[in-house]
């Protein structure tokens, strides 16, 4: 009686795609969520340099259009032209700071932070850019 339970027991199939499933699964979606988390980085990475060079530009120029609202006469409303042209990528209060170490230049630290919270291992990137800009 054992033996031909554990006999039809081995022989039973059922459910062992549910098991291969259940077992595969984690490892999949944090693959998939480790390429959107590093994707959405190199983004914001290169939507942040482009608006920087932007801004280094209209910051050395002295540019200023009241009419846009657009006065890059100083750091912070260079800082402000920085985040109108960076669209997308979101400014928690002090995760910027734009600094002028050099005639013409422009530096950004920015503090990142994960699209899921909790599901990476390791803190989020913090990231820099200088963009100089001499005419």
């Amino acid at each position: 009686m054992m033996l031909r339970t554990l006999r039809s027991l081995a022989a039973d199939r059922r459910g062992a795609a549910a098991v291969e499933f259940a077992l595969v699964a984690p490892v999949f979606l944090a693959l998939l969520l480790g390429i959107v988390e590093f994707a959405y980085q190199m983004w914001t990475r290169v939507a942040l340099d482009y608006a920087l060079a932007q801004a280094a530009r209209c910051y050395v120029l002295g540019y200023v259009d009241s009419g846009a609202g657009t006065d890059c006469s100083s750091v912070a409303g260079a800082t402000a032209y920085l985040q109108t042209l960076a669209t997308g990528v979101a400014f928690p209060a002090g995760a910027l700071a734009v600094t002028s170490p050099a005639t013409g230049c422009l530096k950004y630290t920015y503090a990142a932070t994960w699209l899921v919270p909790g599901i990476m291992p390791v803190a989020a990137p913090t990231f820099t850019g200088t963009s100089c800009f001499y005419y």
